[in-house]
């Protein structure tokens, strides 16, 4: 049964990310072979992959892990448009073949307009031709620097294919689209790794997590007047962020934005809650919201007012700035209203009272 104790706030040494993503990757495996039924765009693709998990499971699942491919396995369904079979089918052949497994015969490609490929830090723009086989891969193809480390297989990402990024939930944001603002690559790295710092320092768990969890940053513009961030339930390993001057407040985004990651994949594994009838407030919107999405926000609240609670344990001076307690008192006292919401409404199945149980334990400790 997957119900974890620590799923907010990790244990030192935890072994729930792990389990948990590795959880998401199998059922990401078994939802990819059940897409032979889709059409022959993406049979021969599969049958390879499946022939790869024999002998090189690791390999395999090192690339359906990645979410320019995972993504798109969620979101191919039984009478897809072609395009996107032939894009994911693309996908499989060159991040195996970036990984040494290549075909026994020739395959030609027909690509989308942009290739995505994160295996190689790199986007191929068509038109062109990309043809594997057993002597390697060759293109015709302009190759794009798309991917930018940041840390070790954490990158941002000025490409992304994500079929989900024009879409929004949230009635005051417009979409995920790539946008670098006025800042240049150079600055959106640094920026995420003055934030990822934090992270490591005051909370390592955390960080640990992210490694396993977390592949892409994809930047979402610099706008002056507010931060937005967002991940989508069927991209998990994807967090788009707009920039921020505060490392800070990036690194909010950061702990929030995982946490939304690693509800969402424990969501695909297992039900979490029968919803009350209704919507109810939420400290995160201004529009009410169903139980589901006060769960997302509650479990992604805490654990950022715990980061502050570590920072102010530390006297580390960016959390005792008047802006800053402001802002950590206002996290803790958002987490605990959501709690107290989902206490009183929510029909948990076990895993979401393992949940439930915690965000209790830590909102009365704190």
């Amino acid at each position: 049964m997957l119900a974890f104790d620590d799923l907010a706030v990790p244990r030192a040494q935890s072994a729930t990310a792990r389990r948990l993503f590795g959880e998401y990757l199998r059922f990401i495996t078994r939802r990819l072979l059940g897409l032979r039924r889709v059409g022959h765009e993406l049979d021969a693709a599969i049958e390879f992959v499946e022939g790869q998990l024999g002998e090189q499971p690791g390999l395999v699942l090192s690339v359906l892990r990645r979410p320019n491919v995972s993504a798109l396995v969620r979101w191919i369904e039984p009478g897809a448009d072609p395009a996107w079979q032939r894009e994911l089918a693309a996908l499989l052949w060159l991040e195996l073949a970036l990984c040494g497994e290549l075909p026994p015969r020739e395959v030609a490609l027909e690509c989308p307009a942009v290739l995505c490929a994160l295996g190689a830090h790199q986007a191929y723009a068509t038109p062109g031709k990309l043809v594997i086989g057993p002597a390697g891969v060759r293109s015709t193809c302009t190759a794009i620097d798309a991917y930018h480390p940041i840390a070790e297989g954490l990158v941002l990402a000025t490409r992304d294919n994500n079929p989900l990024s024009t879409h929004e939930a949230h009635p005051d944001k417009q979409g995920s689209r790539v946008n670098l603002g006025d800042e240049p690559v150079e600055g959106w790295v640094a920026a995420f790794r003055a934030a990822l710092g934090i992270v490591r320092r005051h909370f390592p768990e955390i960080a640990d997590e992210m490694a396993i969890g977390v592949s892409q940053i994809v930047p979402v513009g610099t706008r002056i007047d507010r931060h937005e961030s967002a991940s989508y339930a069927e991209v998990v390993g994807t967090i788009y962020a707009s920039l921020h001057p505060d490392p800070l407040v990036l690194a909010e985004a950061l702990i929030h934005e995982h946490s939304h990651g690693k509800l969402n994949a424990l969501w695909a594994l297992t039900p979490l809650l029968t919803d009350a009838a209704g919507a109810f407030e939420s400290p995160l919107r201004p529009d009410p919201r169903p139980l589901g999405g006060v769960l997302l926000a509650a479990h992604a609240l805490v654990p950022m007012a715990e980061l502050h609670r570590r920072l102010r344990a530390a006297q580390d001076p960016r959390a005792l700035t008047a802006s800053a307690l402001r802002r950590g008192d206002a996290l803790a006292t958002q987490a605990r209203s959501a709690t107290r919401t989902l206490l009183d409404h929510a029909r948990p199945s076990a895993p979401a009272q393992a949940l439930l149980e915690e965000l209790q334990r830590w909102c009365e400790s704190c």
